[in-house]
């Protein structure tokens, strides 16, 4: 688990000696993480669905992780001390990959934190350029479970709160501006494309770790996927499915599959990163 946790580091930072420090102050907080989250309520009865007539289904607003699991968010939360730093002292030397390796990181660690829809939100709307219309079909499909759908009021809502976070981490070195309905998104790169290999590999990495594809055969993948049906009643008991849902997303793999499977755009024609301003050049957002 330590060499995991010193790889995971080592890649968000590339300093073996602060690759060391990061995993080893992990572990050092892995039996306190765990205790806390058994201590903690993860359900909450929710009263939003889109489907007619359907039964309230109290959705999940944050799942129970495995140790494993536990241990590879802490060095995403160890190192983000390290990351502000580095950008204070630094700020108009760091590397574009460096700037989109953390954006990610931090994407995947807030929603992450939560549930699968969350994560399928931060993909979908932060990372690719897909509509509110398309991540609907895409959270749909993993869900398995038309009773269980969100309303675009809901989606409106927790976009807007990971935008927050998001700037809260990164502050004016990103800028917002507004697309078509007044939409706010982050002012994006016109580039996005040639680090389409380096997403891949930030993605790759930060897929929860040990979880196994949910998605069989090969080619687009739609309909009945059974890896990722909850058959139980005790919301409880769904957790680990929660985790492999979250796989389907992040992997990028999977993800692929998913949306050939709904006929949507490949993943390479939506990547739309952030363009980051440094202190010589921020802009004031909106």
């Amino acid at each position: 688990m330590l060499s995991r946790a010193f790889r995971l580091a080592y890649f968000i930072h590339g300093d073996r000696e602060l690759a060391v420090r990061i995993s080893t102050a992990a572990m050092s907080k892995l039996n306190a993480a765990t205790a806390a989250q058994a201590k903690r309520s993860y359900y909450r009865t929710g009263r939003r669905s889109r489907a007619p007539e359907s039964k309230v289904i109290s959705p999940r607003t944050k799942i129970s992780l495995s140790e494993l699991h536990l241990l590879q968010r802490l060095v995403y939360v160890e190192s983000e001390p390290h990351e502000r730093q580095a950008e204070q002292r630094q700020s108009a030397t760091i590397d574009e990959e460096s700037l989109i390796t953390r954006y990610i990181k931090h994407l995947i660690n807030i929603t992450l934190m939560r549930n699968s829809f969350h994560v399928a939100l931060g993909v979908s709307r932060f990372l690719y350029n897909y509509t509110t219309a398309e991540s609907m079909k895409l959270y749909d499909l993993i869900m398995q479970n038309p009773e269980r759908a969100k309303d675009d009021a809901y989606w409106r809502e927790r976009k807007a709160r990971l935008m927050r976070e998001l700037k809260d981490r990164f502050g004016q070195s990103l800028a917002v501006v507004r697309r078509l309905h007044g939409e706010e998104r982050f002012q994006p790169r016109e580039d996005s494309a040639r680090y389409l290999y380096l997403v891949k590999q930030c993605l790759q990495m930060f897929t929860p770790w040990d979880t196994p594809c949910p998605l069989l055969g090969a080619g687009p993948a739609s309909g009945e996927i059974e890896a990722l049906i909850f058959r139980g009643s005790n919301p409880d008991e769904e957790h680990q499915i929660e985790v492999v849902r979250m796989h389907a997303v992040i992997h990028p793999d999977c993800y692929e599959r998913l949306v050939a499977g709904l006929d949507l755009d490949s993943t390479a024609r939506r990547l739309e990163i952030p363009k980051f301003f440094h202190n010589s050049h921020r802009v004031r957002p909106l």
